[in-house]
């Protein structure tokens, strides 16, 4: 059995592979992803595959961290130059988020064709490949939540009510006017992205993140909802025999 990890900015996401994909419940970490999964009674599995940004020290940590809990060491794979096909634009493949290149992969892997991989969470990203696998390129910015608490936190006449974003309108208080406006930010911003060009008509497209469900009813066109693109990823590696 393969534990697979998909190490976020807010949760850890997670999955076990016994020849069928069983995702867990996330697991809010707070800032310290390893306290989390440290904390987390673990079934025996024989494999780790873990998604996680490299950061300075953050590979040992995890390879400490892990041994302890699961009795394996992780396999932290990163962004490569090509994986099966699919070609990394970045002049340096791995300064690519492993998160935005193991997405493109689990969509590689089920479709050899041009796509496009939109992620709605912390950051905003968006990434296209073509029909040959060359990734054409993407986006980063900042996600709704993201904008949201940034403009509630320096705009003094507003307070974090709970009022939820309504796409159908504008504002009627300082409130909801930001919460339009963040939401109307990323819609803004992905319809951009689908006009840039190398846009193919036959191109699928793919949603995943923490807010996919919000943007999902207000983006044109449609898309193929897919929670858990991260640890597909992973777990593609992983069957593939890759080498992280």
């Amino acid at each position: 059995m393969k534990l697979l990890v998909d190490v976020g900015n807010t949760r850890l996401k997670w999955a076990l592979w016994d020849g069928t994909l069983r995702p867990g419940e996330p697991l809010p970490h707070g800032g310290y992803p390893w306290a989390a999964f440290a904390g987390q009674r673990w079934p025996v599995v024989q494999e780790v595959w873990l998604s996680a940004v490299p950061r300075l020290g953050e590979a040992a940590r995890w390879q400490s961290v892990v041994q302890a809990a699961c009795g394996v060491a992780p396999q932290l794979p990163r962004s490569r130059a090509e994986w099966q096909g699919l070609r990394n634009v970045y002049p340096q493949p791995e300064r690519l988020g492993i998160d935005r290149w193991l997405a493109m992969v689990a969509v590689w892997q089920q479709r050899r064709g041009p796509f496009v991989v939109l992620s709605a969470g912390t950051a905003l990203t968006f990434d296209r490949v073509d029909r040959e696998g060359c990734h054409l390129g993407g986006i980063i910015a900042p996600g709704y939540g993201s904008a949201l608490a940034s403009l509630l936190q320096v705009t003094a006449t507003a307070t974090p009510a709970a009022v939820p974003a309504d796409p159908r309108g504008l504002g009627s208080n300082s409130e909801t006017a930001i919460r339009q406006g963040a939401l109307f930010a990323a819609l803004g911003a992905v319809e951009h992205c689908l006009r840039a060009p190398g846009g193919d008509p036959d191109e699928l497209r793919v949603l995943t993140g923490g807010d996919a469900l919000l943007l999902l009813p207000q983006l044109p066109g449609a898309w193929q909802l897919r929670p858990q693109l991260v640890l597909e990823g992973l777990l593609a590696l992983s069957e593939a025999g890759a080498t992280p």
